[in-house]
């Protein structure tokens, strides 16, 4: 339902104002959540590539696979990610998407590569996101455990020069990822 034309996309911090009256909200998918909102304030720069380097807990529905966690990172669904699709959506630059599974429960980062004229990425991020009450900009590297059973995006570890940016995502898989992201589509929805 994420993109049919009778539900509005439950990315608040994007879609706050299109919420508040939606009849029908799809809730975004997880990396989709971190990928957008960790790019959302350089899409108006020019972009000539974007790379995403995502690693997930296995709660995501990795651990339904055979696959062999420990000591591991397993990438998958690289050509083919439904979430895939999600960025497309919103993302018009050329761009690159790899989800991996790690051997933990919850969480999820995404390091995002930027390429092309970018100036001030850092500054860009605090005017953006200055009044948005779940996504937290923060000086550090943001990690798993920044995010771990909380309802917010941490964003962090910029790095800038030569025409390549850096730019690290991170939430908690389960809750910014799905349901305290709907519990705040509602809330917005219902006032």
């Amino acid at each position: 339902h994420r993109f049919k034309n009778d539900y509005v996309y439950g990315l608040p911090e994007i879609n706050k104002e299109q919420i508040k009256d939606a009849k029908k909200i799809a809730n975004p998918g997880c990396y989709a959540t971190a990928c957008i909102l960790g790019v959302f304030p350089l899409l108006s720069e020019e972009l000539s590539a974007i790379s995403f380097d995502c690693k997930s807990g296995y709660s995501g529905g990795g651990k339904r696979k055979n696959y062999e966690f420990e000591d591991n990172v397993i990438p998958y669904s690289l050509a083919n990610h439904y979430q895939r699709l999600e960025l497309a959506h919103f993302i018009k630059t050329p761009f690159s998407f790899t989800p991996h599974v790690v051997n933990a429960f919850r969480g999820l980062m995404a390091t995002i590569h930027v390429f092309g004229k970018l100036e001030d990425i850092n500054d860009k991020y605090q005017k953006f996101y200055c009044e948005k009450e779940f996504v937290k900009i923060i000086p550090d590297i943001p990690t798993f455990r920044h995010a771990q059973n909380t309802p917010y995006c941490y964003i962090g570890g910029f790095s800038q020069g030569d025409g390549h940016g850096i730019v690290v995502s991170v939430i908690d898989n389960l809750l910014k990822g799905a349901a305290s992201q709907a519990v705040q589509n509602m809330n917005i929805r219902f006032g």
